[in-house]
Order: C-alpha cells, then sequence, then structure tokens
C-alpha cells in the first residue's frame, strides 16, 4: 500500500487499447484520489504536450459512489514559452487549498448534484450551480461508462455560455438521426 503520484501524457487518459486496461487497471485495482491537468508546454523544454497528474493509491475501493477529483491549471504561474518568466497570479495556491478542502468540496458537489442534476455536453451529471471554476467530480461508475476515460474535461461542469452555444454530442446524433 502506497500514495503513487505519476505525471502522464494526456493522450494516456482516454485512449483505447492498451492505455484503456491501464486506466482500468488502476481504476479497479486502486483508489484513484484525483486527476489534475496541467497546460500544455508545462513541461518545456523537454515536451510541448499536454501532461496530467494522477493521484492514487494501491488500496481496494469500496463502493461506485466514491468521487474522483479533477482540477484543470490553466496558468501555473510562469509563461508556456522557453522564458518561463514568471507571471504575478498563479492557480498553484488555489489547486493546494482545493485538495485540502477536498472532502468538503466533494460532499458540496453530492448536496448540488441532489439541488439540481444536468448533463454536460458528454451526458455526465453534473450540478446546474457550481460555484469552483476549476475543480469538480465524478463518480467510479460515471468514469466507467466512460471506458474509464480520466480526461478532466469530461467531467466539466457546463458554463452558461457553453449551454446557449452548443449541444451536447449526443444531443447532435439524436437531430441526424431524426
Amino acid at each position: 500500500d502506497g500514495l503513487g503520484i505519476v505525471v502522464i501524457n494526456e493522450g494516456t487518459l482516454f485512449k483505447f487499447e492498451a492505455e484503456m486496461k491501464v486506466r482500468q487497471s488502476i481504476m479497479e485495482n486502486c483508489r484513484l484520489h484525483g486527476v489534475i491537468s496541467l497546460p500544455a508546454g508545462a513541461f518545456m523544454p523537454y515536451t510541448m504536450s499536454k501532461m496530467s497528474i494522477l493521484i492514487f493509491e494501491k488500496r481496494k475501493v469500496d463502493t461506485a459512489d466514491q468521487m474522483v477529483f479533477f482540477y484543470e491549471i490553466e496558468n501555473p504561474g510562469y509563461t508556456m514559452d522557453r522564458k518561463r518568466e514568471l507571471r504575478e497570479e498563479s492557480q498553484i495556491p488555489e489547486l493546494l487549498q482545493c485538495w485540502k478542502e477536498r472532502k468538503n468540496l466533494e460532499e458540496q458537489w453530492k448536496i448540488s448534484l441532489q439541488s439540481g442534476e444536468q448533463r454536460n455536453q458528454w451526458e455526465n451529471p453534473v450540478p446546474q450551480v457550481w460555484e469552483q471554476e476549476h475543480c469538480w467530480f465524478a463518480d467510479r461508475a460515471t468514469i466507467r461508462k466512460n471506458d474509464y476515460n480520466f480526461t478532466v474535461g469530461r467531467y466539466k461542469p457546463w458554463s452558461e455560455e457553453m449551454k446557449k452555444e452548443e449541444e451536447s454530442p449526443l444531443q447532435m446524433l439524436r437531430q441526424l438521426e431524426a
């Protein structure tokens, strides 16, 4: 038993075949605590690829409704070019605070879902109102239904602008079928 923190190419979070088997193994044999998405170029000059951090523990999970914490970093506090100039603002303190308060945030997420659930563009359950801009949750059953996809955006709540401007892929398929 132990805590694992792994930096992984984001493509591994959604590809099929071997990658899916790895994600399934993590989900079924470990307790996936969180997925943190980093912006493309966060590891420049080594790679421009978009990377994510998986935080998991080698421990069997009890229930399908246990939640996974997702966080999307857009501003790590430095520029995404070779200069790596520091910026005054950074999301890192917010990420650390959300991680520290994740149990309370998870309870708020569950309460918000009970108060009013809707579906995001991937047809996953999200609250109608969610105040946190960069963090959200998904339960293990939802992740299973999404072929063990660990991509942060897959479980992200809709924004009001997105709801008005975009339709979900399922809605578009239904329109094509009709």
